[in-house]
């Protein structure tokens, strides 16, 4: 009987099985029909002494492409994979008892055209990539049994894949393949899943010479590598080429750690704690600690959500983060009586969040309460943003503290984002380098806030609507030179003072208070309302009607208030009255519309020339219509 013979290539990790006793080779019957074949060496490392072959295949294989490869598992054990005409095929051999039954690992692969490699780890799971039919990269682990396949390229022009293993690094898998000129390659970590590897990356590209025939594998030189070796060559004769990777290794868990802080969130704790922490709401780890507190090797994936907070006494501080899986959480800093919100991965923690710990921090350690996503900060809570973190509410999900000290505080370089009606019932602190950003969805956001106002940072208003509800003197407005969209004073018996510049896009209404302008700068580029309750404390500056649409100024208290040197001045912007008003001076810009209605505006200020109280500059317009202008002077005044 004639007998064709087909040559298999073998991966590096085939070769080292080769030297523990096992190979195989294809042989073909003279009816072109093949099948693969085993052989056995008794004698450890070395090529002598092989016994029979033994068939793994029946005869009925049409695909001359079989491409065996066999992997080595613990004790003795190994497992062979080929292809069985259009069939990816597994069998595993056991020490002393022989081959098993094979094992369908993938089916219609007909065409495929080029090699496969596998290669085992550890805990003797095997991991298999290989060139679909399609030519896409696929990659397949077998545990107990064959897992669904995943592709990590589907481009139709991929070819010749092969497989390392990084045993140091907590056995990341390296997949190499190429792409016309390009060796490219994935890192991928347990469970291997789509998401657990890497983007695509390109190991080597060789111009206009093409690459093909790789084979990869891992080596300790040292630091250990991953390297890669290939045939390159657009025609004979061919270059072999090699190249290594000094790899990065997969983490198994985290470190997470903080400094733990009093409330005046500069001096350290030097009272001993018990520290708790859970991660998606699971059962908590404990340790003691003071000024600073660790926990080592904490299992996280990527997106899984952190509480940490102290437990068991009445000193209660609650910390949230959100992990990339791979990271050190460092920073992830407690603050006693205080709420503070992280994030130690690239995105953003939302409420919700921070709300998938249900359980934990437990009730009487807890310091908010979630209603679906809706958080609720408990009386005197406040709420922190840590330094360089970034936080959202969410789109549609509140947030809400209560009570004196109640506050929203950004620490430097931080950034929260209010996506939905947010109460804050005392102070807005944004640190320097913080960026505040309220975020306007299908309609206005409004944002509540019942004490200060101070930003050193910066704060982007989109469309939404802060209002200020204080009920007591003595609280302060610091802008930053950020403007607001619309702006509300709406607390009776409320007292806000300007310290610098205000600067509203749209609408400023004063409602129930009192807004002191100091010697500060008013610009307003929609409508001025004052409500029957609503008052306001002229300064030295100016308040100046900006924009460039038609917009109204109303007063509804019965005494009016002085709103002092008022000034239209905007792009062709025009002023009408809603009611009588009250002013020092009034300026009409050179392009500008004053359109006084039927109502009575009132000027008490003095002056001659420049300075006289109603000055209308060359090209713009008052509109007098039916109204009475009263000049309240005690001295010789231009008009």
């Amino acid at each position: 009987m004639n007998v064709k013979c087909k040559k298999i290539k073998l991966s590096i990790f085939a070769a080292i099985v080769i030297l523990a006793g096992f190979g195989f080779a294809s042989e073909a019957a003279a009816t072109v029909t093949y099948y693969i074949q085993s052989k056995l060496s008794t004698t450890a490392n070395s090529v002598d002494g092989w016994g029979s072959a033994s068939n793994l295949s029946d005869a009925s294989n049409t695909n001359a492409n079989v491409y065996g490869t066999v992997v080595p598992l613990a004790g003795g054990d190994m497992y062979a994979i080929y292809i069985a005409s259009t069939s990816i095929t597994g069998i595993k051999y056991t020490s002393g008892s022989g081959w098993g039954a094979t094992t369908t690992i993938a089916t219609g692969k007909t065409g495929m055209a080029n090699n496969m490699s596998a290669v085992s780890d550890s805990s003797g799971n095997i991991h298999l990539t290989y060139i679909d039919s399609l030519s896409y990269v696929q990659y397949q682990k077998y545990t107990t049994s064959w897992q669904t396949a995943v592709a990590l390229d589907s481009n139709a022009t991929n070819e010749y894949t092969t497989l390392a293993i990084d045993t140091a690094g907590n056995n990341g898998l390296y997949a190499f393949w190429v792409r016309a000129n390009d060796i490219l390659y994935r890192r991928g970590c347990s469970p291997y899943a789509l998401a657990d590897w890497d983007a695509t990356s390109t190991f080597e590209s060789a111009g206009g010479n093409s690459n093909n025939w790789t084979v990869a594998g891992y080596k300790d030189f040292g630091s250990g590598k991953i390297f890669a070796e290939w045939t390159q060559g657009a025609a004979s004769p061919y270059s072999i080429k090699w190249k290594s990777l000094t790899p990065t290794s997969c983490v198994t868990g985290i470190n997470i750690s903080g400094n733990i802080y009093l409330a005046d969130e500069t001096t350290q704790n030097a009272t001993s704690f018990t520290i708790a922490l859970s991660v998606n709401n699971g059962a908590t780890t404990t340790v003691t600690a003071t000024s600073t507190y660790t926990f080592s090797t904490v299992t996280v994936a990527s997106g899984d959500s952190i509480a940490v907070y102290i437990e068991g006494t009445t000193t209660d501080a609650n910390t949230f983060t959100v992990t990339d899986g791979l990271t050190n959480a460092t920073s992830v800093d407690l603050y006693l009586g205080k709420v503070a919100i992280g994030n130690n991965n690239s995105s953003t923690t939302l409420n919700s969040d921070i709300c998938k710990q249900s359980n934990y921090p437990t009730t009487t350690d807890n310091l908010l309460f979630c209603s679906v996503n809706n958080i609720t900060a408990t009386s005197g809570v406040e709420v922190h943003i840590l330094q360089n973190k970034k936080y959202d509410t969410g789109i549609g999900a509140t947030l809400t503290t209560q009570g004196a000290g109640g506050d929203l505080h950004l620490s430097t370089s931080s950034q929260a984002t209010l996506s939905a009606t947010t109460t804050i019932s005392g102070n807005v602190t944004i640190s320097s380098g913080a960026t505040s950003t309220i975020y306007a969805t299908t309609t206005l956001i409004n944002v509540s806030v019942g004490g200060n106002w101070t930003n050193s940072g910066n704060f982007t208003a989109n469309t939404s609507t802060v209002t200020f509800t204080a009920t007591a003197s003595g609280k302060t407005i610091t802008t930053g030179g950020s403007p607001f969209y619309n702006l509300t004073f709406d607390g009776s018996g409320g007292e806000w003072t300007l310290q610098d510049a205000l600067d509203v896009n749209n609408n400023l209404n004063l409602t129930a208070g009192t807004l002191i302008a100091s010697s500060q700068n008013i610009n307003i580029a929609g409508d001025l309302t004052l409500a029957s309750g609503g008052y306001f404390t002229k300064g030295t500056g100016t308040l100046t009607f900006d924009g460039s649409t038609a917009k109204t100024w109303t007063d509804n208290n019965a005494t009016k208030q002085d709103m002092g040197s008022v000034i239209i001045d905007g792009s062709s912007k025009t002023i009408n009255l809603g009611s009588d008003v009250k002013i020092t001076k009034l300026t009409i810009g050179l392009d500008d519309t004053f359109g006084a209605e039927s109502y009575t505006f009132t000027i008490t200020g003095l002056g001659t020339g420049a300075s006289r109280p109603f000055l209308i500059n060359s090209g713009g317009t008052f509109n007098a219509s039916t109204s009475l202008a009263e000049f309240i002077a005690t001295s010789t005044t231009d008009i």
